[in-house]
């Protein structure tokens, strides 16, 4: 059996802790150009790897409670006004 060193075990630890674009658009049932422009107004936080654009698990999971969170106030706003709430469709992986 082949042992895998501490560094390159981090390494692998590292990069599940990141998700690229298409993982995230996928994560927050949302086009692949949304993430990118949310990344571009600084809503969600990257880096650069090569023309990668990887963020952290944690990062995408916040931005996918603020959406959830949005849906929730927008439904109960409609609610209360008695509007046909309907939300975006997400796109489905």
């Amino acid at each position: 059996m082949i042992e895998m060193s501490d560094e390159n075990r981090s390494a692998e630890v590292a990069a599940r802790a990141e998700v690229d674009v298409e993982e995230i658009a996928k994560i927050l049932g949302i086009a692949p150009a949304l993430v990118l422009r949310r990344m571009d107004d600084g809503r969600l936080p990257f880096r650069q790897e090569g023309t990668r654009r990887l963020a952290k698990r944690e990062d995408v999971a916040k931005l996918k409670s603020e959406f959830e969170t949005q849906e929730r106030l927008l439904r109960t706003v409609a609610e209360a006004d008695e509007i046909d709430f309907q939300p975006e469709p997400r796109l489905r992986a």
